[in-house]
């Protein structure tokens, strides 16, 4: 189940790291260079990301070695708030929604991307009534809604 779409740089940003970091690294620290390796992006924007969720208190980091360059660099681990934070931003993920409406459009319903195939209740419901298997379903939410 994946949504596309054009999404908020930071908060897309800010769930891809807390992805990776909760289902590959947690309780570990992870230094931000690994965890842009694992999402496919740039070093300098999870760097960059990771600062600014320390200052919030997303993430909470400790000191290290780096074991080729022998140099000071900085681990990073997600705290509380920034699991509570991931469960949000991937409820609303999975729904196929769009993570920065709620900044932009405050107090309104988050919007659905349009391009969502994702398998939703209604479709999963459908497909048990008819018996289908799971591995070759893909449901539009178009058909459904």
């Amino acid at each position: 189940m994946k949504a596309t779409g054009v999404y908020h740089k930071h908060n897309y940003l800010k769930y891809q790291i807390f992805d990776e970091m909760i289902n590959n690294h947690f309780p570990r620290y992870a230094s931000p260079n690994e965890i842009a390796e694992m999402i496919g992006l740039e070093p300098e924007k999870v760097r960059d990301g990771l600062k600014r969720y320390l200052r919030y208190g997303y993430v909470g980091r400790r000191r290290g070695k780096c074991p080729i360059m022998h140099k000071t660099m900085w681990k990073y681990r997600v705290t509380m708030l920034g699991i509570e934070t991931y469960i949000k931003l991937h409820g609303l993920y999975v729904q196929g929604r769009e993570l920065n409406l709620r900044k932009r459009e405050r107090g309104k319903v988050p919007q659905k991307i349009d391009s969502y195939t994702g398998l939703t209740r209604a479709g999963y419901e459908r497909m048990i009534s008819e018996g289908n298997d799971m591995d070759n379903i893909s449901v539009d939410c178009a058909e459904i809604c």
